[in-house]
């Protein structure tokens, strides 16, 4: 009588460990996000003797130290989704598609936002504040783990690590682009004094918003 193969022997996984729902921190639903430190200051208002307030960035949250480098990130990738937004509300959709594959009776409702340059700044300011409230979100609820975890410190360092390599080479791929706006913005020094008149004619060929142009030309100390 053959003997039956024995049957390989198979390991169960663990199951996952359910994550806690964000009403359970403190429980107010939704939790409450820190928010900057906000101090007062006199003298700085509209009138004489008034008061104005001022917020600073935190240094921790829940005991747990806030990256130095966090308000830089916050204005990176709160700019890099504000150019995307402003694009998509003031660039024609039909423009984004190859040459003759897309047309603009596609779009009949489609028009630019009327939007004031200060209507702009609270956009981006808005998309800060965002990003600013997500990161401290969750480190409020990864706090305790964050404090006990001995690893904690060497993964967070790498993640800093990857976000600083993703950055290089975001900015290495916008290279040539910027290189090349830069280069026609000198070029039409020569024939188109009024700079405005400038930014408008690069945006129309590079396909981008006259204030993504001049954030670039700013940047280059063009001016």
């Amino acid at each position: 009588m053959k003997r039956k193969k024995a049957g390989r022997k198979t390991t169960k996984k663990p199951p996952a460990v359910p994550a806690k729902p964000l009403r359970d921190l403190g429980g107010a639903n939704p939790p409450r996000i820190p928010l900057p430190i906000v101090h007062w200051i006199e003298g700085e208002g509209l009138l004489p003797g008034s008061w104005t307030w001022k917020s600073r960035p935190r240094t921790e949250i829940e005991g747990v130290p806030l990256p130095p480098d966090l308000e830089k990130a916050v204005r990176f990738y709160a700019g890099q989704e504000f150019e995307s937004l402003e694009n998509s509300l003031t660039r024609p959709p039909w423009t984004y598609a190859p040459d003759g594959e897309d047309s603009e009776k596609n779009y009949p409702g489609w028009k630019e936002a009327d939007i004031s340059p200060n209507g702009w700044s609270w956009v981006r300011t808005t998309l800060e504040d965002c990003f600013r409230q997500g990161f401290y979100l969750a480190l409020l609820r990864y706090a305790d783990d964050l404090k006990q975890s001995v690893e904690a410190v060497p993964l967070l360092e790498g993640l800093r690590e990857a976000a600083r390599k993703g950055a290089a080479a975001r900015k290495a791929q916008a290279a040539p682009i910027r290189k090349a706006v830069c280069k026609r913005f000198r070029e039409l020094r020569k024939t188109t004094p009024k700079k405005t008149v400038r930014y408008l004619r690069i945006a129309e060929e590079f396909g981008m918003s006259e204030r993504h142009v001049q954030r670039i030309v700013n940047d280059a100390d063009l001016d």
